[in-house]
């Protein structure tokens, strides 16, 4: 009678704190992200404006074992002169650190630094993550949001 109880204490539990499923490709969704950062951000107009201007640009693809990130080339203003935003096309791999029912924690590398990110799911098809810094006394308290484009349900 343990052993039943206990079996099904386990698979009952584990439908409870199942990881989000964030394999697949996500689009940077602008309208969400700038509808968040204008309410509630720390960021300075100039860099707000920069902000809109590149945000919803890239594809985040999560595998079981990488990250590909993908965005166009693309014509932005800073300080009334045009520049060039360069087309990204990144690979890394990554670590799953942990996750509960609405978030998960991964550790990768880019552009030769260490990150640990935290996504968190407000529900199954979008997902943002904090973007602002902690290590600073301003501290922007910015997000970047992402929607499902496509679904992978195997790791």
């Amino acid at each position: 009678m343990k052993k039943f109880i206990t079996i099904t204490l386990l698979f009952h539990s584990a439908g409870l704190f199942a990881c989000p499923n964030f394999y697949g490709k996500w689009q940077s969704s602008a309208k969400l992200t700038m509808e968040f950062n204008k309410k509630w951000s720390n960021i300075e107009p100039k860099a707000m404006a920069f902000l809109e201007q590149i945000t919803g640009n890239s594809i985040t693809e999560y595998t079981q074992d990488k990250i590909i990130i993908t965005g166009n080339k693309k014509i932005i203003t800073i300080n009334g002169k045009q520049h060039e935003w360069p087309a990204i096309n990144e690979v890394t791999t990554y670590k799953l650190l942990g996750c509960t029912k609405d978030s998960v924690v991964i550790e990768h590398n880019l552009y030769e630094q260490h990150f640990i990110d935290q996504l968190y799911f407000p529900n199954k098809d979008t997902f943002w993550v904090y973007t602002g810094n902690t290590w600073a006394t301003n501290n922007a308290h910015a997000r970047e949001y992402f929607v499902r484009i496509t679904n992978s349900k195997s790791k």
